[in-house]
């Protein structure tokens, strides 16, 4: 029989850590946010020279 690999033992995730799967899921819907974000922006102030 082969050994079984020993569980990785953590602590208590810290407010809004996911763990696996879910933190790259995460990080993808994270990084399409920022990308949204930078297109919409409209300029505020353009220059009145």
């Amino acid at each position: 029989m082969t050994k079984k690999k020993p569980k990785k033992k953590e602590g208590r995730l810290q407010k809004g850590e996911k763990k696996g799967r879910e933190k790259l899921r995460i990080k993808k819907y994270k990084s399409e946010q920022q990308e949204n974000k930078k297109k919409k922006r409209p300029k505020k102030y353009e220059s009145k020279n």
